[in-house]
């Protein structure tokens, strides 16, 4: 089959390769899904195509990664504003009435959310991973997808979540999701099963994707188990490494810090998250201790978005605010979202604009009052774009986002599946769980814009 040469042309390409090249004049070169030139448009277009994209001047970056996500949660989106404690008060208790089903529309709208928000990338970790698995597929988005275990306190715990997760690890096969092993937290897994979890990733080199120190709770839950810390716990039963992508890490003092740059830990911010619960995070001490730092968007029922530029943007606005210094520049920050993040996780092929590199992108509708006048393109990226200025999305060479709709998927039809599945899924937890009192009023206003269509 011949292969076919595709310019994308005439656009300010932001290649976030590690000399931090730009083009204002620039193009890329894509062939079966693989960049194969960047530079200087007159000098790409000589190299022959067999096709072109006319960007009219827009701007391309490397596409966003999300380290840490739950797709599937944004059917609980605007349910728990404002409450307190509410993994444990309201979203397990919602979980227990989980349907496979349910899983894959709610990832499917998460998904698309994710897409059309610059998202080419998310690690992925929750309930009935193959659904995940095959939502993504669907609408063409890369994923590390893992299923998620807990022994004991969540909505779906035991022996048998156990073995869908290594079956999950073991059959999988997909043309942009990969697998990865998904443990819940220190304090929702047996310490040997975190062990046994730990050997199976290093002789099947897999990532290990898990919640540590989350929460006072967990904290309190492990020091009470008789382990310092929820890192103390995991350096003690061999997780502690460089496979290991923990989200949070909130609750952590000097040593655990000093743990997790030994050990070459990933850890994963989700900044807006903690600025809603008003959490502080160590996240300059981390990096300047020489952690590695990735960002995600957390679950999208907690900050109710999916949303990396608001991510960047607060990462560094929340640190400024509380180490009262200038903490990280715009381009440290958008190299933490793209090609940082790919290193991280050992996706060398992905995270900038380069020859060899999978065509992973974004372009940005720079022909707007909201863009101009643009003198400095990465901190345009950081601080001043927002995901209503995606115009296209590119993965692994196809466009999965254009002229800011999906292509693969009708909207439409996605919205109509997923509000049925919420409404179902929000019936279904009220008649097991009577006590969730913001499942009325939600199921109402649900109804109430049903009638309104």
């Amino acid at each position: 089959m011949t292969r076919r040469r595709l310019l994308l042309d005439n656009a300010y390409v932001v290649t976030v390769d590690a000399k931090g090249s730009e083009y204002p004049r620039g193009a890329v070169l894509v062939e079966d899904g693989e960049i194969v030139a960047v530079g200087p448009r007159e000098e790409i277009r000589e190299l022959g195509f067999d096709d072109e994209v006319d960007l009219e001047g827009r701007l391309v970056i490397p596409g966003l990664i999300s380290a840490h996500t739950h797709l599937a949660m944004v059917l609980m989106r605007g349910v728990a504003a404002d409450v307190e404690d509410v993994l444990y008060e309201v979203f397990w208790p919602v979980e227990t009435s989980l349907t496979p089903d349910a899983v894959y529309y709610g990832t499917l709208l998460g998904a698309a959310e994710a897409l059309l928000s610059g998202i080419t990338l998310v690690l992925d970790h929750y309930f009935f991973a193959r659904r995940i698995a095959e939502a993504l597929e669907k609408v063409g988005l890369r994923g590390l997808v893992g299923h998620t275990v807990m022994t004991w306190k969540g909505p779906w715990t035991g022996e048998e979540e156990l073995k869908e997760a290594y079956k999950f690890a073991r059959e999988w096969r997909g043309r942009l999701v990969k697998p990865l092993l998904a443990p819940h937290a220190p304090d929702t897994v047996d310490p040997e099963w975190l062990r046994e979890m730990g050997e199976y990733a290093r002789e099947n080199n897999l990532l290990i994707h898990m919640h540590v120190a989350q929460t006072e709770r967990e904290y309190e839950d492990v020091r009470a188990r008789g382990f310092r810390s929820p890192v103390q716990l995991l350096e003690e039963v061999g997780v502690l490494g460089e496979n290991l992508v923990a989200a949070h890490c909130l609750y952590v003092d000097d040593e655990d810090l000093a743990l997790l740059a030994r050990r070459g830990v990933r850890v994963v911010h989700c900044p807006s998250a903690y600025g809603l619960s008003g959490s502080r995070f160590r996240g300059l001490e981390m990096i300047e201790r020489g952690v590695r730092v990735l960002l995600g968007t957390d679950s999208p029922c907690y900050n109710d978005n999916i949303d990396m530029f608001e991510e960047m943007r607060l990462y560094v606005m929340l640190q400024r605010l509380q180490y009262e210094r200038v903490a990280l520049s715009a381009k440290e920050l958008l190299e933490m979202a793209t090609r940082r993040a790919a290193e991280a996780l050992g996706l060398n092929d992905l995270g900038s604009l380069e020859p060899g590199k999978r065509a992973d992108l974004v372009v940005l509708d720079t022909k707007t009052p909201f863009m101009q006048p643009m003198t400095n393109a990465t901190s345009y990226v950081v601080y001043t774009a927002t995901r209503g200025d995606v115009y296209a999305v590119m993965v692994d060479g196809e466009f999965m986002v254009w002229e800011g709709r999906l292509t693969r998927v009708r909207e439409e039809e996605i919205l109509e599946k997923a509000l049925s599945a919420t409404e179902d899924l929000f019936e279904r937890a009220l008649l097991k769980n009577p006590h969730l009192k913001v499942l009325p009023r939600a199921l109402k206003v649900l109804k109430a814009a049903k009638e309104l269509d």
